[in-house]
């Protein structure tokens, strides 16, 4: 499995080179409910056809900005259901292709061998980045509207490598940060990773330096950090193997005192977070910390909802690398599935939660 999609009523759509699950007809794409049973209401048909088959990204499909129960799958194949959707299409809630996205055609020009590696949606829900090793009809980066028509006033000449990851900035400026296999942008250089702007301009307030020695994924911007993991062992000249957290409020920078620091300590090894009871029915959370860097005195918590969206945050006191507190939701939450992420110095922990 490639890719992992989670709806707001906990029904789970996978992405990858599998042709079944759990015995049951599935190729590339399938639907589970929350429980772990395949979806009968959602079938393939035929599936994908093509060469060096794959589903690598998966996102919500939307219709006037509202979730329309369809997917948009991103991967390596020519055509689906015996239709042609070069490396990218639109499935509706049934399975079956969205024969009116990208001006009556499910595809999106001819791609490259890899065809799409990520597919991130425009803040606010109003169309989709999508990213991969494709030339056509822009290098290695393209926007979307939500019809699947491309949109002309984000341009450039693109990256010179495969765009492996696309995060919104949370500035709330609409920007993205990117990271993938590139050494330039529009010929700028920018090693691995590179800030554009809602047209795609290059942002050249975000300095990374020399960048990353290696290909990187991003995996989250918050709070103006982004976290981001890899084949690379540095980052502007600072020594970091694999996983690396950057500073994007200013200058891009590591987060660290000094280049011999790693981004983890012996506490990490050993502490531990709990949340109870799981699954809830919206009303309050107990939330344990214990066994924490005594040095640290405060930790943040944060909720997201399946779509990244904070639904909540505060800050609690630690006592000796210990804590425990109650967060009362008072039923604001929908039924769903959430991500409880706590804070505390360089560390990040992150436990689900599910809403009845």
């Amino acid at each position: 499995m490639l890719a992992l999609l989670v709806d707001p009523s906990g029904k789970i759509f996978c992405g990858g080179i599998f042709t079944t699950y759990d015995g049951q007809p599935r190729h590339l794409v399938a639907k589970l409910n929350s429980n772990g049973l395949v979806s009968n209401s959602f079938t393939t048909g035929s599936g994908f056809a093509g060469t060096a088959l794959s589903v690598s990204s998966l996102c919500f499909g939307r219709t006037s900005g509202t979730l329309d129960g369809g997917v948009i799958c991103g991967g390596t194949f020519n055509n689906y259901r015996g239709q042609a959707a070069k490396s990218l299409c639109k499935m509706n809630s049934s399975g079956e292709t969205s024969t009116n996205w990208y001006g009556g055609q499910i595809q999106l020009g001819p791609m490259g061998s890899t065809g799409v590696s990520v597919i991130t949606e425009v803040p606010g829900g109003n169309g989709y980045y999508i990213g991969g090793n494709f030339t056509t009809p822009a290098n290695r980066i393209c926007k979307l509207d939500l019809g699947g028509n491309l949109v002309g006033s984000f341009g450039s000449t693109g990256y010179d490598g495969q765009v492996l990851s696309i995060v919104p900035f949370s500035s709330g400026s609409g920007s993205i940060i990117c990271g993938g296999g590139f050494q330039n942008y529009a010929s700028t250089p920018s090693n691995r990773i590179a800030r554009l702007s809602t047209t795609g301009l290059y942002d050249a307030s975000f300095i990374s330096g020399s960048g990353f020695n290696g290909p990187t994924v991003l995996a989250k911007a918050i709070s103006g950090k982004v976290y981001c993991a890899g084949s690379f062992t540095s980052y502007n000249g600072v020594a970091r193997t694999g996983v690396a957290r950057i500073n994007t409020a200013v200058a891009a920078m590591i987060l660290g005192n000094t280049a011999a620091e790693t981004l983890s300590t012996d506490y990490s090894t050993n502490s531990r977070m709990t949340i109870w009871p799981n699954p809830n029915e919206g009303m309050s959370i107990t939330l344990s910390l214990s066994d924490l860097d005594p040095r640290i005195e405060q930790a943040g918590i944060t909720l997201f909802d399946a779509f990244g969206k904070l639904v909540h945050h505060e800050v609690i006191a630690l006592a000796a690398g210990n804590a425990r507190t109650e967060l009362n939701l008072e039923k604001t939450l929908t039924a769903g599935i959430y991500l409880v992420s706590v804070t505390t110095g360089d560390e990040q922990r992150t436990e689900r939660l599910v809403v009845q």
